[in-house]
């Protein structure tokens, strides 16, 4: 008999004082969770279907799943990465604009009573609202950069698939985020997995043996994402920010985000006692990150912007301040 709290209590009509139950617990799911799930699970379905029908055609398991990952990458995840580096080519060509902006505010707004600190935080307040402004006019606000986190939908959804056809036990992260109640579950399980791998993961529903499909997940996603960031970027997300130029809320959030995301390619290594079968799929989507950015690189090209935006130093700075002095005494002999 199951032991889960009022299922088993439910199961002794002689009880006449059961433990109390909530009555939110025994609410049955609500018609959109239940939508959600029910999509959810026809996608994750579909795509365990996809994958069985590449190798129903006479391809090995050790080549469906990366034909499978082939596939979702130029159908979904370069389209959008296309995507994000025209709004990136367009957002740089406005800076010379933003920048104009920045000097306006900075000229507009007193010094007068005002502290240092003060004022910056005055002009970057300023400067950001009129960014917003610009960025909603040339449509390409900054919302738009989550973009690349749909990717993320079918990277999911395929995971599960292989999950399913290899017969594993559901974790932490599918429980967490509602996959317990999808249709379907262990209905799935293909057993010509368990032979279908090559090497030394021959069983693609066990885990791999030397870890080496997950290490090698966490460094291809390393160098895709890491690879990408300048030193400066580096050093700028890696320590911490001690001077006193003044950053807005949007700023301080993607510096966030950026030291948070400099540990996702450790996740694989985390999370090694997945199917061999998952890995295969990890590895190779991570290692057409390259490929895709081959092929960015030659339709959307770097802006190189044809403006040279000109800084001009503050006067409050103390070489101008000694300047000034110089000067004076200059004039004094």
């Amino acid at each position: 008999m199951a032991h889960y709290g009022h299922v088993r209590l439910l199961g002794f009509p002689t009880l006449t004082r059961p433990r109390h139950v909530s009555h939110r617990t025994l609410l049955p799911p609500s018609p959109t969770r239940s939508f959600q799930l029910s999509a959810l699970g026809q996608a994750v379905t579909f795509a365990a279907e996809s994958i069985s029908a590449i190798h129903s055609v006479g391809v090995p398991w050790y080549l469906s799943i990366p034909l499978a990952a082939v596939g979702v990458n130029f159908s979904i995840r370069l389209p959008i990465q296309y995507y994000t580096r025209q709004l990136i080519f367009r957002r740089n060509q406005l800076n010379p604009l933003i920048s104009a902006w920045n000097s306006r505010h900075a000229a507009a707004v007193p010094r007068a009573g005002n502290t240092e600190h003060i004022w910056r935080m005055r002009v970057a307040a300023l400067t950001s609202k009129a960014q917003r402004r610009i960025y909603k006019a040339w449509g390409v606000q900054r919302w738009k950069t989550l973009a690349p986190f749909l990717s993320m939908v079918p990277f999911v959804i395929v995971s599960e698939a292989l999950r399913r056809l290899s017969g594993a036990p559901m974790g932490w992260i599918s429980h967490s985020i509602g996959l317990t109640g999808l249709p379907g579950e262990g209905v799935l399980f293909n057993p010509d997995l368990l032979h279908g791998g090559c090497l030394w993961f021959v069983d693609l529903t066990a885990m791999d043996p030397y870890f080496a499909l997950p290490a090698l997940s966490s460094i291809l996603m390393a160098k895709s994402s890491w690879g990408r960031l300048s030193k400066a970027q580096l050093r700028a997300l890696l320590s911490l920010d001690a001077s006193n130029v003044p950053k807005n809320l949007a700023t301080r959030i993607q510096t966030s985000i950026g030291r948070a995301l400099l540990l996702v390619p450790l996740v694989p290594m985390l999370f090694a006692d997945l199917p061999s079968a998952i890995f295969l799929y990890w590895a190779t989507t991570f290692a057409l990150n390259d490929i895709n950015e081959s092929i960015l690189d030659r339709t959307v090209p770097r802006y190189e912007p044809k403006l040279k935006i000109v800084r001009k130093a503050s006067t409050a700075m103390p070489y101008l301040r000694g300047h000034h002095r110089q000067g004076s005494g200059e004039k004094n002999s």
